[in-house]
Parts: structure tokens; sequence; C-alpha cells
């Protein structure tokens, strides 16, 4: 048997008050478990719904630039080449230039998280650039 099954939520319950009531009457770890528990609590209550969409947001431009980026490629030398596309504009999800450096995480990407910035940097240079990768829709995956 270990230590949690000493603890019961009754007893955490009487230390977080008797922290918010005077701090220093409370053991350092368990001030530092509870200063850290209430900024956890505070950054999900005001930034979750925000952040969830935003983070929504960036999957979905991901698999829009895997899906229509070669839309973009610049491949006829004697045509200026497009420089966007209405469902690949930050606008178009709800994204905005203030979250070009923000750290957004990534699923199937070349690394966990990224910029924003980075994320749209790697994408262009992907399947935007003069060679068109369309990435969703071969045939025979293997």
């Amino acid at each position: 048997m270990g230590f949690s099954h000493n603890i019961s939520p009754e007893w955490i319950e009487e230390l977080y008050r008797l922290w918010l009531e005077s701090p220093e009457r409370v053991d350092s770890q368990w001030r530092d478990f509870f200063a850290g528990f209430d900024l956890g609590r505070e950054e999900r209550e005001c930034l979750a719904p925000e952040w969830a969409l935003k983070q929504s947001a960036v999957q979905t431009l991901i698999h829009r630039y895997r899906d229509i980026g070669h839309l973009l490629a610049c491949t006829d030398p004697l045509s200026p080449c497009k420089t966007g596309h209405p469902l690949l504009s930050l606008a178009a999800l709800g994204l905005a230039e203030s979250d070009l450096e923000r750290v957004f995480h990534t699923r199937r990407f070349y690394k966990e998280s990224a910029t924003l910035h980075e994320i749209l940097d790697v994408m262009q240079a992907t399947y935007c650039h003069s060679i068109g990768v369309e990435f969703m829709h071969i045939q025979e995956p293997s």
C-alpha cells in the first residue's frame, strides 16, 4: 500500500482551505503544489476554449495544405504564381497574425510542436513551390 492510499480528499481540501487563508501555515511542498494547481486552473478556465479552437484550426490548416496546397505550386513558368487560396488563409480558420509566434502541438508533422510561422513555412515549402506535392489523393498508398 502506497502513500496515496493514506490521503483522503477531505484532508487535501482542508489543507487547500488552510493554504488559501494563510499559506505559511502549510508545508512548502504543499504550498508549491497549491500554487501550481491554482495557476493551472486559472489558465485552463480562461484559455481552454480559445486555445482548443486555435489548436483545432492549426490541425485543419495542416490538413488543408496537404489536401489542396498543390494548387498554389508554381509549375507554369509563363504564368504568374498564385500567392494564396481562400481556404488556406489564416482568417478562414479563425487564426490571426498574432498567432504566428504561438507554439502549437502538431500530429504527424516533422516535430511535436512548432510555432504557427514554422508550420506555415514547412507546409508552403513542401506543397506550394515549384514542385507541387499532392499528398491526400495518392491512389495506391503503401
